[in-house]
């Protein structure tokens, strides 16, 4: 009985010689090659589909050996070893990868039904990172309760951790986080009275201490919580009357305080006025007083400068006199005398003179001439040699 020329199987004994198969046979026997490919190609993407996994970019991952015969896939349960991204084996059955993110999750503790025109929209992409609760609810320190909205930034810094404590999967965020969030904030913005909400110096510090005792409560879970941020506190109708009230006391109070302060700071103000006043008209006076104190040294010196000048202008006119009148009483004095006098006739236009006699005047003899005008005979004379 001939044989199947691909599979090896007998043929039946009509089907030996049909052109049908002998097509088929011709067609096998020649692209073989190609057949024996795409079977190869077909296995390792059934290889590929089934014994790897691909961890993208921001995600690493935890190896879970479930069986391992022989010691083959190492030993059995949760591996230390991190995985990060890349293409990894994972043998269906025997092994497991579990993969989480590496990048801030977010959890949004909200009650839509306080504020429902700004609720909550996760998209189906932001929703591996994004879960929604509800609202803390807090019980302060005075009884009363408030729903608070608050944003929890957490990441897991210890993948091998979070397997072994919490589990796999998004065990993390019931089991873990939100486990541990609500409880804190409960714990520390509880000693808070309802007006410390709307205080964000006050409400900062406890939301951080919040975040202090989360970390303290996840480390060992291989979670860490970044930051956390308060949204909006919804208080009871009631709860909101009463902070008003406590309000607008706390506002009197202050604006009583103010304008106490203020008209300190204006009697304060009056006083350095009044003394600036008063030092302005102390240095005033002062001031013309010292003017005047100047002034009057100004003009002591100014006469007595005058009068020492004028007593020096005064001793030496009477010295000049002196010079004067001692010049004239020496040697030439009544020549001199003489030549005044006869200057002094200058002006006159005609003088009746005595031309014989002994008292005649001969204005040819310089001699008498001279002895006329001196007025006497003691002045001297210079007698002129007689001409030849």
């Amino acid at each position: 009985m001939a044989k199947h020329p691909f599979f090896g199987e007998p043929l039946a004994d009509d089907a030996k010689n049909t052109p049908k198969v002998n097509l088929v046979k011709g067609i096998l026997r020649e692209n073989r090659l190609s057949i024996l490919f795409i079977v190869v190609v077909a296995l390792l993407a059934l290889f590929f589909n089934t014994c790897t996994i691909y961890i993208k970019p921001g995600e690493f991952g935890v190896k879970q050996v479930q069986y391992s015969p022989l010691g083959i896939f190492g030993p059995m349960g949760t591996h230390d070893k991190i995985y990060f991204t890349g293409l990894h084996h994972e043998f269906p059955t025997m092994e497991k990868i579990h993969t989480f993110p590496r990048t801030v999750q977010v959890l949004t503790m909200r009650t839509p039904g306080n504020n429902a025109q700004e609720a909550e929209v996760v998209t189906s992409t932001d929703e591996k990172f994004t879960r929604l609760a509800k609202a803390a609810h807090i019980q302060t320190s005075d009884g009363f309760y408030v729903d608070l909205d608050v944003a929890i930034l957490y990441r897991i810094v210890d993948p091998v951790k979070l397997v072994n404590r919490v589990g796999a999967g998004k065990l993390y965020e019931d089991n873990g986080i939100m486990s541990v969030a609500e409880n804190s904030i409960k714990i520390r913005l509880g000693s808070l009275e309802p007006e410390d909400f709307f205080i964000p110096a006050t409400r900062t510090e406890k939301l951080n201490e919040a975040r202090d005792l989360m970390n303290e409560k996840l480390e060992e879970m291989g979670l860490k919580v970044e930051q956390v941020l308060p949204l909006y506190p919804h208080l009871h109708p009631d709860v909101a009357v009463k902070i008003e009230e406590n309000n607008l006391q706390k506002q009197t109070k202050q604006l009583n305080m103010a304008l106490t302060s203020q008209s300190a700071a204006e009697a304060a103000l009056a006083k350095v006025v009044s003394d600036g006043i008063a030092a302005k008209s102390v240095a005033l006076q002062g001031g013309t007083a010292y003017q005047t104190e100047k002034a009057s040294e100004m003009d002591r010196y100014s006469r007595s400068r005058r009068a020492e000048g004028d007593m020096i202008r005064k001793m030496a006119e009477a010295r000049k006199s002196e010079l004067i009148n001692n010049a004239y009483k020496g040697a030439g004095s009544d020549t001199m005398v003489g030549l005044k006098m006869a200057h002094n006739l200058t002006n006159l236009e005609a003088i009746l003179v005595p031309m014989g006699g002994p008292g005649s005047f001969n204005p040819l003899d310089l001699t008498s001439t001279l002895r006329l005008f001196a007025g006497g005979t003691n002045a001297p004379v210079e007698t002129q040699a007689p001409a030849k």
